[in-house]
């Protein structure tokens, strides 16, 4: 049987190899979805207040039509029992 001999190395020969840069890769910023958030929770509240004004508006002239209403039902009354 023959014997192999390996010849023994005191440099490691990796340290000699030239590095390999690494590759950059270019990572995409996430689109930053609490703005868009903001955005929607502002428009529904503005939405919420243009509808409660609206509200407030009709609800006045309700009762002033309702009041004026009042008004001629008792001046024809009043004219009836004359």
């Amino acid at each position: 049987m023959k014997q192999v001999y390996i010849k023994p190395s005191l440099v490691d020969h990796a340290l000699f190899r030239p590095k390999v840069k690494p590759i950059k890769i270019k990572v995409e910023e996430p689109i930053n979805i609490s703005f868009y958030v903001n955005l929607l929770g502002i428009c529904i509240i503005v939405i919420v207040i243009l509808y409660m004004y609206n509200r407030k508006n009709e609800k006045e002239e309700q009762k002033s039509l309702e009041r004026h209403k009042i008004i001629e039902l008792n001046e024809y009354i009043k004219s009836m029992t004359l």
